[in-house]
């Protein structure tokens, strides 16, 4: 990244298992640090399945699976967010 004269790193993940893969990637992310600043990490929630154990609803386990990333500075957003600033880009570099 240095090469490219940035100045910080994001990005962003979605996948199969929110409790999962989705969560540990997004985390471990978060967990670097470039130029004294942790990654940017998004996590898209709703291109992503909760694995949901007997006794638990999807619901309840995303709201608790999304109150974690956030406590570690994650954003969560949806496909509607990702498609709204593909849009905007798409205008400005037109």
């Amino acid at each position: 990244a240095s090469h490219m004269l940035v100045d910080s790193i994001g990005f962003t993940v979605d996948g199969l298992a929110l409790t999962h893969c989705v969560k540990f990637t997004a985390k471990d992310g978060r967990a670097q640090v470039y130029k004294g600043q942790k990654w940017d990490v998004r996590v898209v929630v709703d291109c992503t399945r909760p694995i949901v154990l007997p006794g638990e609803t999807a619901d309840a386990v995303i709201a608790r699976e999304r109150a974690e990333l956030e406590s570690v500075g994650i954003t969560v957003i949806n496909k509607a967010d990702v498609l709204a600033a593909a849009k905007v880009a798409s205008t400005v570099t037109a």
